[in-house]
């Protein structure tokens, strides 16, 4: 009998056991740019924690970080810059002149609509 033909009809790999931390990272930071990208601004503050945290929790002693817990981590990381970047931006924007005169627009226009719907359904 062959030594190879041996070997490689008696190969019986180990079976990958699944990681559900890198799952539920990956999961949580494709959530985290969804819900970024629609404004739900408090949500991907808490997905993107969650995914990062999963991210880490999932690595194996000894191991690599799975490819799927990589990528969570790094779209929450994404995420979070940016939203901070934008509300940075924002606030600074409202601290000036223009910005003021803007929500003083806003909140006329905003008064102005809600007269007409109170006129409308009362």
């Amino acid at each position: 009998m062959d030594e190879n033909n041996f070997n490689q009809n008696n190969y019986n790999p180990i079976p990958k056991r699944s990681n559900g931390f890198a799952k539920s990272s990956l999961i949580l930071g494709i959530v985290s740019v969804v819900t970024g990208f629609l404004f739900l601004i408090p949500i991907p503050f808490i997905t993107s924690l969650l995914s990062i945290i999963f991210g880490f929790v999932s690595k194996q002693p000894g191991q690599r970080m799975e490819g799927k817990a990589i990528v969570g981590i790094s779209l929450s990381f994404v995420i979070l810059i940016t939203i901070i970047v934008l509300i940075f931006v924002v606030y600074q924007f409202l601290n000036t002149m223009a910005g003021v005169e803007f929500v003083n627009q806003f909140m006329a226009e905003y008064k102005e609509a809600l007269k007409v719907y109170m006129e409308f359904y009362n």
